[in-house]
């Protein structure tokens, strides 16, 4: 478990959220994860149904130490027995996961609970939901981000509101297409492939980095939001 002080705090000032396996092809995930939060990437989430579970501990408990430069954010991706494992500080729930109250039991008692969101009245369910920390929202078979749902979810809980949990739009979002999400209202973007798979994924990171910046500074809803958010959450 890392130190909590402000985890939810960095939660909530969180926009880039690159989910990646532990990268066995190349063994360079320690190098990988560095650079990308040395570029912009604030959350980690790590799923690898390759590994057994001493395997996937010992390279979370990496990518936590890595995290620990710049204050980032590791999330076990839909596997609660892992998290628990793990003594997780964030969890994502897809759908058909364990309920997050079911999570939330085993979990320390300050971890933070993510769910995935398909659908409008999945969006709905998870913004309503007191035990949801954290919202990605994305078409069920990513090929690219729905911006129709991202409408709907800016609609449902806009970004700028103190008041809103933090969610990010999901399910392909490339360089050729953030603009796009972002003009129909996310300002939260998880990212896979495009950082991934990129011949530099440290450029590749803070190219769309810098794009949601530009978003986020151009938004008036935006303007001190971190203190609001963190005011409400308090």
């Amino acid at each position: 478990m890392t130190v909590l002080f402000g985890l939810r705090q960095r939660l909530y000032g969180a926009k880039l959220y690159l989910i990646t396996d532990a990268r066995v092809a190349s063994d360079d995930l320690g190098p990988f994860v560095d650079a990308a939060f040395r570029a912009g990437v604030d959350v980690i989430g790590f799923r690898d149904e390759t590994l057994n579970r001493v395997e996937a501990i010992e390279q979370l408990a990496l990518l936590r130490t890595l995290s620990y430069q710049t204050q980032g954010l590791v999330v076990v991706q839909d596997d609660p027995g892992l998290a628990e494992a793990f003594t997780a500080d964030l969890l994502h729930l897809d759908e058909n996961d364990t309920p997050p109250a079911e999570a939330k039991k085993i979990l320390h008692k300050w971890a933070l609970v993510g769910r995935g969101a398909h659908t409008e009245q999945q969006a709905r369910a998870a913004v309503a939901d007191e035990l949801v920390d954290f919202i990605t929202v994305g078409p069920e078979h990513p090929t690219a981000t729905d911006p129709a749902l991202v409408r709907t979810m800016a609609e449902i809980a806009p970004p700028g509101a103190g008041e809103t949990k933090p969610w990010f739009a999901t399910g392909g979002t490339s360089l050729q297409d953030i603009d796009e999400v972002l003009a129909a209202g996310a300002r939260r973007i998880v990212v896979g492939s495009e950082i991934r798979d990129a011949a530099g994924p440290e450029d590749a990171a803070r190219a769309i980095r810098e794009r949601i910046d530009a978003a986020w500074d151009g938004d008036p809803a935006m303007n001190n939001y971190l203190s609001r958010a963190w005011n409400h959450a308090r």
